[in-house]
Protein backbone atom coordinates (compact mmCIF):
# COMPACT_ATOMS: atom_id res chain seq x y z
CA UNK A 1 0.00 0.00 0.00
CA UNK A 2 1.44 3.73 -0.75
CA UNK A 3 1.68 5.29 2.54
CA UNK A 4 2.49 8.52 0.40
CA UNK A 5 -1.53 8.67 -0.43
CA UNK A 6 -4.25 10.71 1.70
CA UNK A 7 -7.78 8.96 1.88
CA UNK A 8 -9.65 11.91 3.93
CA UNK A 9 -12.57 11.76 2.50
CA UNK A 10 -15.97 9.71 4.55
CA UNK A 11 -17.25 6.87 3.10
CA UNK A 12 -20.81 7.72 2.36
CA UNK A 13 -21.89 4.65 3.82
CA UNK A 14 -20.47 4.14 6.54
CA UNK A 15 -21.71 2.46 9.72
CA UNK A 16 -20.30 2.59 13.63
CA UNK A 17 -19.10 -1.00 12.77
CA UNK A 18 -17.99 -0.40 9.20
CA UNK A 19 -14.13 -1.43 9.12
CA UNK A 20 -13.31 1.65 6.80
CA UNK A 21 -14.93 4.90 7.22
CA UNK A 22 -12.78 6.87 4.62
CA UNK A 23 -13.03 6.92 0.60
CA UNK A 24 -10.11 4.21 -0.47
CA UNK A 25 -10.05 7.56 -3.34
CA UNK A 26 -6.85 9.26 -3.03
CA UNK A 27 -7.69 13.46 -2.56
CA UNK A 28 -6.21 15.34 -5.39
CA UNK A 29 -3.35 18.12 -5.16
CA UNK A 30 -5.89 20.62 -5.09
CA UNK A 31 -8.80 19.70 -2.58
CA UNK A 32 -5.40 18.56 -0.33
CA UNK A 33 -4.10 22.46 -0.83
CA UNK A 34 -7.45 24.17 -0.08
CA UNK A 35 -7.54 21.85 3.41
CA UNK A 36 -3.75 22.60 4.38
CA UNK A 37 -4.68 26.57 3.49
CA UNK A 38 -8.04 26.21 5.94
CA UNK A 39 -6.21 24.91 8.57
CA UNK A 40 -3.24 26.61 8.50
CA UNK A 41 -5.39 29.79 8.36
CA UNK A 42 -7.31 28.23 11.51
CA UNK A 43 -3.82 27.94 13.38
CA UNK A 44 -2.95 31.51 12.82
CA UNK A 45 -6.21 33.45 13.55
CA UNK A 46 -5.92 30.68 17.01
CA UNK A 47 -2.49 31.70 17.73
CA UNK A 48 -3.22 35.41 17.67
CA UNK A 49 -5.78 34.70 19.55
CA UNK A 50 -3.77 33.44 22.46
CA UNK A 51 -1.40 35.84 21.52
CA UNK A 52 -3.54 38.69 22.44
CA UNK A 53 -5.28 37.60 25.25
CA UNK A 54 -1.68 36.86 26.98
CA UNK A 55 -0.72 39.98 26.25
CA UNK A 56 -3.90 41.43 27.81
CA UNK A 57 -3.71 39.24 30.71
CA UNK A 58 0.07 40.40 31.07
CA UNK A 59 -1.20 44.04 31.45
CA UNK A 60 -3.82 43.42 33.93
CA UNK A 61 -1.25 41.98 36.10
CA UNK A 62 0.89 44.60 35.90
CA UNK A 63 -2.37 47.23 36.91
CA UNK A 64 -2.67 44.76 39.96
CA UNK A 65 0.94 45.05 41.09
CA UNK A 66 0.72 48.78 41.39
CA UNK A 67 -1.21 48.41 44.62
Amino acid sequence: QDTTQFYLSPERSCVPSSPTWFSTTSLSDEALDSMLTRILTVRELHLERDKLSNETDSDSDSDFSQF
